[in-house]
């Protein structure tokens, strides 16, 4: 599997062969002509008033891919790309491969064809051979905000690059697909010796690791994507999770510095941002109702605040102003806000504000020579960006740092998270 993983890794970056069929070509006409018939048949079902509207994500998608079942040969593409490799594979292989590129194709190139807002396509040329044809084209005037998604890493066959995401309005009830990226590279050292052979988030609560919980929780909200950045343990956290949980796919990054601080695992998946995402401590065992609450909020980022909480001095306090996250952090105090509440160490990064994020997380790893908290950087973050925020407040939640937490989490928490969840 991971061999055939890193094939279509490889296959990603190679131009894409169309094809009209099994007609022949010289009948149907030139292969320009066809596609773009079938391109301007796309943009017809994009301009449709009745699938503009609210609740319609759905449909309209199910109209683009059938047009684009009979644009693309998804079987001969991925024969044609997969090159002197195709040969010695096995059927069963070779169609596992198809059913993989076809797949990462589709939610990669595919997904995006929503993203067109009228720009030039120009068909530079187009060949013939045999009964497959290959057209070049070129899409002019795209605006800069609107990146092209980036491929598979050769390098890096384990991690799936943002552009995987699939919306599905009709699961997720949002409309916009959204990924997850876990923290879960840290040592943890204040749960010593519990941690030394393990990572916390590995840690059995009421018998099932913190992680399980959190991945079983991400695929009922709709996540489909989900990337752990490890680096303690992290054998141990792939052995677990695995490469897929329900619907989710999983992806790792590597972080080798994992026993600095948290900004530097969340700068390593930065290439995860370019999508709207959920970054995430590992270490919160919590009830599904909080990605519920963080997902439905319309504000594109979001933190999610709970206002009971005892102030110990250890909680990254956030303060709010109206709809607005103003200040966070430990010791930071504004000098004025209308709400404090502890944060639960979720944040929902939108599209817009993920480049300024980025920056953020590089100048916390410069200033603080690479010891600095991805909270950190948030805190930068907050006036340049509007971060809006849903209230948990009443939730059972707590996040594990000590063996206290850890005793608290299973014999007060953790039931009322399970007569929430049903599980």
């Amino acid at each position: 599997m991971r061999s055939l993983r890193r094939h279509v890794a490889q296959a990603l970056l190679l131009p894409l062969v169309l094809s009209a069929g099994t007609a022949s070509l010289a009948a149907a006409g030139a292969p320009s002509d066809q596609l773009k018939t079938q391109i301007d048949r796309v943009l017809k079902t994009l301009d449709d008033p009745d699938l503009k509207k609210e609740g319609k994500a759905r449909d309209r998608r199910a109209a683009v891919r059938k047009i684009a079942n009979d644009i693309f040969d998804f079987g001969e593409t991925a024969r044609r790309s997969l090159g002197r490799h195709w040969q010695p594979r096995s059927p069963a292989e070779r169609d596992e491969f198809v059913q993989l590129f076809s797949d990462l194709l589709e939610r990669s190139y595919i997904s995006k064809v929503e993203l067109y807002g009228g720009e030039k396509i120009q068909y530079l040329s187009d060949t013939i051979e045999g009964d497959q044809g290959k057209v070049q084209t070129h899409h002019r005037g795209r605006e800069p905000d609107r990146q092209l998604p980036d491929p598979v890493q050769q390098d890096h066959p384990d991690r799936l690059l943002p552009g995987t995401g699939q919306e599905d309005e009709g699961e997720t009830g949002r409309g916009t697909a959204v990924n997850a990226v876990i923290l879960i590279a840290g040592v943890a050292r204040r749960l010593a010796p519990l941690t030394d052979t393990t990572h916390k988030a590995l840690l059995p609560v009421g018998g099932r690791p913190l992680l399980a919980r959190m991945l079983e929780a991400l695929e009922a909200a709709g996540i489909r994507q989900t990337t752990l950045v490890v680096g303690h343990c992290a054998d141990q956290v792939r052995g677990l999770a695995g490469e897929r949980v329900g619907r989710m796919a999983l992806r790792y990054i590597h972080n080798p510095e994992y026993t600095r601080g948290s900004a530097i695992s969340a700068h390593a998946a930065r290439q995860c941002l370019r999508e709207p995402t959920l970054l995430m401590d590992a270490d919160v065992l919590f009830p599904r109702e909080c990605l519920t609450r963080l997902l439905a909020l319309p504000a594109p980022s979001a933190l999610l605040v709970d206002r009971g909480f005892n102030d110990t001095g250890e909680e990254v306090k956030i303060y709010t102003r109206g709809d607005r996250v103003i200040a966070l952090g430990k010791k930071v105090v504004p000098e004025a806000w209308d709400a404090v509440g502890e944060g639960v160490g979720f944040f929902k990064c939108g599209v817009e504000a993920a480049p300024e994020m980025v920056r953020c997380l590089g100048k916390v790893i410069e200033e603080s020579h690479g010891l600095g908290e991805w909270e950190d950087a948030l805190h930068m973050l907050l006036p340049q960006r509007h971060v809006g925020w849903a209230d948990v407040t009443g939730l059972p939640w707590t996040e594990v740092d000590f063996v206290e937490d850890l005793r608290r989490a299973e014999t007060d928490v953790l039931p009322h998270v399970v007569r929430l969840d049903g599980a």
